[in-house]
């Protein structure tokens, strides 16, 4: 179990607004601790959980590799997401070092507005963690072929990140979850034009962490292909032109594309009916 890292020092290392001099705020989230252990767990699950018990762990120590990496964003998603969801039924007092527990009747809590403001943060803070534990669990064990790979992964559009080409610079996970709508209708739409084969390959490349190179660059086009489905009507025309011209000229790459039916659909030549010809209509 990962519970050997959960510890109220690595709490307060990781979330050092919330440090106090006693338990009270890390007893506190204690309940919503084991939720989310166990959210996380259904996530990477338990094969990669014995893979990290191996490892030690500080949030002062910067991660060496992906294992580490996924330890850090593991511990740090599990920690402050158990102090967002329960923070509205603590009774917050802000001090010279952070947030407090209010633990007498002559100190009145926070104020609404600076609560909100610390669950505006954290809130950005749980979606960086599960865009790094979804960027690093790719690469540990056999993960990457796991039924839970292909529920968290079967979208080109899978971090907050990816999300800036709709003109988001700060794009987090919960802006991903409000465009999920607009971008399964661009994603319907490239699987018409590239085939779903091509686009089911992408998603497994993404899976896997092995989106390099040419493969990178088709998904990055195939994401500008979608966004102009959805934002961009008129130049639609100009990323199907870009992206299928791009996979043309890399047959053996994109093969799967290139056999497909989608491909010689792209490439059909319409009959033109010329006077010369037998079958000429007026």
């Amino acid at each position: 179990m990962i519970d050997k890292f959960i510890t109220k020092q690595n709490f307060e290392l990781t979330c050092p607004v919330a440090i106090t001099p006693d338990d009270s705020i890390f007893s506190a989230i204690l309940p919503a601790i084991r939720q989310e252990e166990a959210f996380i767990i259904s996530i990477i699950g338990p094969h990669v959980e014995t893979v990290l018990e191996t490892l030690e762990y500080s949030p002062a120590h910067p991660p060496l590799n992906h294992a580490e990496c996924l330890l850090r964003d593991v511990v740090r998603y599990i920690f402050v997401a158990a102090f967002y969801r329960t923070l509205p039924q603590l009774d917050l007092v802000l001090t010279t070092t952070g947030f407090g527990v209010v633990s007498n009747n002559n100190i009145a809590p926070a104020s609404a507005d600076r609560v909100g403001k610390l669950r505006v943060s954290l809130k950005r803070e749980m979606d960086s963690a599960i865009d790094g534990i979804l960027s690093s669990v790719r690469y540990i064990g056999e993960w990457a072929s796991s039924h839970m790979a292909e529920e968290w992964i079967s979208s080109i559009f899978w971090r907050g990140d990816h999300c800036r080409i709709f003109g988001m610079p700060d794009a987090t996970r919960s802006d991903l979850e409000t465009l999920s709508p607009e971008i399964r209708k661009g994603e319907m739409s490239l699987r018409e034009l590239v085939s779903s084969e091509f686009f089911d390959e992408m998603c497994a490349n993404e899976r896997k962490g092995s989106s390099t190179g040419l493969w990178h660059d088709a998904i990055r086009l195939s994401r500008s292909y979608v966004y102009a489905v959805s934002r961009a009507p008129d130049t639609i025309s100009m990323h199907r032109r870009i992206l299928i011209g791009f996979l043309d000229r890399n047959p053996d790459i994109f093969s799967t594309y290139t056999e497909s039916s989608a491909c010689s659909a792209n490439h059909f030549t319409h009959y033109e009916n010329k006077k010369d010809d037998s079958c000429f209509f007026f």
